[in-house]
């Protein structure tokens, strides 16, 4: 473990130092996800402003994995309403009711939500057809777009990112399941980046993607609710890297990714 800023910053349980992005973080919960306290927003900023973080990328759970699209999504909107500084949004689509998915998105649109999430559990795989209007509505306004992946998901998500090369993709859970795949495809692909939260804590797995050349393409995420947002920073701040790497991968990179949809955080 390298003794750094970010080290004692941790081991003293003082706010992260610099600039912090939360790619992938989550509002509400879902009947097979309870989360204590899930609707107060404001107990979230004060728990962004404990750990340091500037910004959190959030979804609705209700709408990502439950399927209650406009109820769900309506959370990510009061939150981008009452903390637009602090939030950026994620809209939910489920590509399962294809009369309305349009209309729901340019809804969340021109509410403030400038990403798209997209969660295999509608049932449905990534090159399904009905994904294409989804494709297509973030490939015309250049919106990232943040994938659910464990394992076959890369499969079918693949051939979208040269078919839509306006968007930025952001591949959650990175290395959860086969780690070198996520390795190959951050690599031969420009527009794709990796998301750093999962459950587990392998061993050097967010070194291993450095020294794999991919430091400017890992970002950090924590699930937060749904995991423990300390636990996900931990895996950044203890890691054996650079600070400079650990400033990338805690927020510099999600800068970039984002660019100028990126809130500005913290005054």
């Amino acid at each position: 473990m390298s003794e750094d800023a970010y080290c004692r910053a941790a081991l003293e349980g003082s706010p992260v130092p610099g600039f912090v992005v939360d790619v992938h973080a989550h509002l509400g919960e879902a009947a097979e996800f309870p989360v204590s306290r899930h609707d107060d927003i404001d107990l979230y900023i004060r728990e962004m402003d404990r750990h340091g973080v500037d910004v959190a990328c959030v979804s609705a759970l209700p709408a990502c994995v439950g399927g209650l699209q406009e109820g769900g999504n309506a959370m990510v909107l009061e939150a981008l309403e009452r903390w637009p500084a602090r939030f950026f949004g994620w809209m939910s689509a489920n590509p399962n009711y294809p009369d309305s998915l349009i209309g729901e998105l340019e809804r969340c649109h021109n509410g403030g939500c400038r990403g798209v999430k997209i969660h295999n559990s509608v049932g449905l795989p990534y090159d399904h057809e009905n994904y294409r209007a989804v494709y297509e509505f973030a490939a015309e306004r250049a919106l990232p777009i943040l994938a659910h992946t464990w394992g076959a998901d890369l499969v079918t998500l693949e051939p979208q990112f040269a078919r839509y090369p306006s968007v930025r993709w952001s591949l959650g859970h990175a290395g959860a399941s086969e780690p070198e795949r996520y390795v190959r495809l951050a690599t031969e692909h420009e527009n794709v980046f990796l998301d750093t939260c999962w459950s587990q804590c392998p061993r050097g797995l967010i070194e291993h993607f450095v020294a794999c050349g991919l430091g400017g393409k890992t970002m950090f995420s924590s699930d937060c609710y749904f995991l423990s947002l300390s636990q996900q920073l931990g895996r950044v701040l203890f890691a054996d890297l650079a600070p400079e790497q650990k400033a990338a991968i805690l927020g510099g990179n999600a800068r970039r990714f984002l660019g100028e949809l990126c809130p500005a955080g913290r005054s």
